[in-house]
């Protein structure tokens, strides 16, 4: 079975856009597990990540609490982190 896998980076105040097949296109439509990294700064231009500041069940799919549905066409999801 294909898995499609989406992310993206939050900015300064959490808002994000997904990223499947092309920059900032979204997420099929579907149910999906989140996972969630927080670091001091972004991952680009070969930059080391720093260390995640979030519990690491968010960071692993097997793991993480974190559901959501996506529908066809725009979607403001909003994930609750504890």
């Amino acid at each position: 079975k294909y898995t499609s896998v989406s992310d993206g980076l939050s900015d300064a105040n959490g808002r994000f856009n997904v990223t499947t097949y092309f920059r900032f296109d979204g997420a099929p439509a579907g149910e999906y597990t989140v996972t969630v990294r927080k670091v001091k700064r972004g991952i680009a231009d070969e930059e080391a990540p720093d260390k995640n500041t979030l519990p690491e069940k968010y960071a692993h799919p097997d793991k993480s609490p974190l559901k959501v549905t996506i529908k066809e066409g725009t979607n403001d999801i909003e994930i609750d982190v504890k």
